[in-house]
């Protein structure tokens, strides 16, 4: 289901151009207002049989963009590149070898747009990213 753009988180399932209204009234998300975007934050989501701590950045009452990074006990104490290594193995599970691969990230391009998972040694962040719209 991840390369048609959706993803079933727990009992939310969020797919391309989905309006927020079902994300707050899901309660399970902190909700952040800013003046160009608002951020639900779930910290423990599964999806799949992994455990994720979720981002959702959403404009104009539209979700664009997912961030995802795993939060099992075990991942969680791994060093960057294990993590990274970690979601990529979780990509390439569910969704196979076609990627494109640059320096620190690996990603997929679909119609809806696209996923990445990334890697930056500068802020020690390692995340699976998911934007709607032009892809990555």
């Amino acid at each position: 289901m991840m390369d048609t753009g959706t993803f079933q988180f727990n009992e939310v399932t969020i797919i391309p151009n989905m309006n927020t209204t079902l994300l707050e009234k899901d309660g399970c998300f902190q909700v952040v207002k800013l003046n160009f975007a608002t951020i639900y934050i779930c910290p423990k989501v599964r999806l799949d049989t992994v455990l994720f701590g979720l981002l959702v950045t959403a404009r104009n009452n539209t979700i664009k963009q997912l961030e995802l990074s795993m939060c099992d006990s075990t991942t969680a104490k791994k060093s960057l590149e294990e993590k990274y290594a970690a979601h990529n193995r979780f990509l390439k599970k569910h969704l196979g070898c076609n990627f494109k691969k640059c320096l620190g990230r690996i990603e997929y391009s679909f119609v809806w747009g696209g996923i990445c998972s990334y890697m930056d040694i500068k802020t020690g962040e390692c995340k699976i990213c998911v934007e709607y719209g032009d892809g990555i």
